[in-house]
């Protein structure tokens, strides 16, 4: 790296961001040009959590603590990912977080403008990447603040002041998480229409978008291809052809799916499905309707699915519930473009917990209902040649294979299969670790 050297030090902070922190350390003793780039980010993350008012710390303790705090927001240190939690913000707060040249996320928890403090922020922007409130109200404060250039990822407890006319729209966000929407109709639509270039879309919303127009429901996320929600307004989304990634994060029959879905014959643009459907001696979940979702769904390659069993009225499971499971397993109808599948039996407690001696624990299956894991994987992978991992989780027998990556050192697959409760929790933990190295 010479003085003639033209390659921006956008690009090298790209490429250094994904250097481990012992790499980071030797780099940036290299030569000052390479130290200026490399340092700060050893520095990405500053956390500020307040003192409780009855736990004053002593004098040289808080002064330590403001001495790193400026350490942290100085020019070359300013952090790139700022955490502040029931933070109450003065003028001066406000423009010092303004004037943070490298922050590009910042998450923030029942955070609060202080008592009798007068903001002006008129002439004040946080070019800022990444967007996240957790309770709070300074929700209109943050809307004028937030450089609208910048703007990539919204996360945010309340959404309603987004409806005001006044706030502007977000061309370059692709990426919007909320916690629940308004009540009124036309406020979710005039919020929703800031954001024309919207790619992921996640909310915990439970009501259902009904009594739309056709050119009402074609305005909402135009170009979206991520959905997760409540199945409820699948209808809105679902024939969007970029759509790609449908995650449906609450457990339901799967004949409430097939009702939200009726008259679409087939979705082949929808890549990955994931979904939990509660099952019973009324709503069964076997081959019949595995492939019915499979006919609806014939380009996936990422199937997860959670079979949530609902309790006799004693407490206890159906014998059912693993006999219907057994005969689900999708081999045949399998489509030939499946890479990840993920099949899991859960039940209303914890693994472990103490419900298990309280009786409610599932009596393992019979012998007869357990599928032979090697078996049942060999035909999978002969009908689907792309397939890199499967994972079948019953509670008392589990299945797992991971075909290995070549990144990761190693060739072949991972396979482990356990026929009682006690060794499959053996392998979660084997797969825990794995996962976290």
């Amino acid at each position: 790296m010479d003085s003639k050297t033209t390659f921006p030090n956008e690009l090298w902070l790209a490429i250094f961001s994904h250097l481990p922190p012992d790499a980071l350390r030797n780099l940036s003793s290299t030569r000052r040009a390479l130290y200026d780039i490399a340092r700060p980010l050893g520095f990405t993350e500053l956390k500020l959590q307040p003192y409780p008012y009855d736990m004053q710390p002593p004098k040289a303790q808080l002064d330590d603590a403001l001495e790193h705090l400026r350490f942290y927001s100085s020019p070359k240190i300013a952090p790139h990912r700022l955490y502040m939690d029931r933070t109450q913000f003065t003028q001066l707060g406000i423009t010092n977080l303004c004037g943070l040249p490298a922050l590009t996320h910042v998450e923030l928890s029942a955070c609060q403008v202080a008592p009798g403090e007068q903001l002006n922020v008129d002439a004040l922007t946080l070019g800022i990447v990444t967007f996240i409130t957790r309770f709070g109200n300074m929700c209109n404060l943050w809307m004028s603040l937030l450089s609208r250039n910048s703007l990539r990822e919204l996360n945010l407890y309340n959404i309603l002041p987004l409806a005001k006319p006044d706030v502007q729209p977000f061309p370059n966000v692709h990426t919007l998480t909320v916690n629940d929407l308004p009540m009124r109709i036309w406020d979710t639509l005039t919020i929703f229409a800031k954001f024309p270039a919207l790619r992921v879309f996640s909310t915990d919303y439970r009501g259902a978008l009904r009594n739309l127009t056709p050119a009402q429901e074609s305005s909402i996320f135009p170009v979206l291809q991520k959905y997760t929600g409540a199945y409820e307004n699948l209808h809105i989304f679902i024939q969007r052809e970029t759509l790609t990634h449908v995650t449906l994060d609450q457990s339901y029959p799967f004949r409430n799916l097939l009702a939200e879905l009726q008259g679409v014959a087939a979705l082949p643009n929808i890549t990955s499905l994931k979904a939990s459907f509660t099952t019973s001696s009324a709503d069964v979940f076997e081959r019949t309707e595995v492939d019915a979702l499979l006919a609806l769904f014939p380009g996936l390659t990422e199937l997860e699915l959670s079979l949530l069993p609902d309790a006799q009225e004693d407490g206890t499971f159906s014998p059912q519930v693993w006999t219907s499971s057994s005969r689900m397993i999708p081999t045949p109808s399998s489509p030939s473009t499946l890479q990840s599948l993920s099949l899991t039996w859960d039940f209303p407690f914890q693994y472990g917990s103490t419900d298990s001696a309280a009786g409610n624990d599932p009596a393992p299956p019979a012998s007869a209902d357990v599928p032979d894991f090697t078996s049942l994987r060999k035909e999978l992978t002969a009908k689907c040649p792309g397939l890199k991992y499967i994972f079948l989780d019953g509670y008392h027998f589990l299945g797992l294979w991971w075909k290995l990556r070549e990144w990761e050192g190693e060739e072949g697959a991972w396979e482990a299969s356990a026929g009682s409760y006690d060794d499959a929790e053996v392998i979660r933990a084997k797969v825990g670790r794995r996962c976290l190295n």
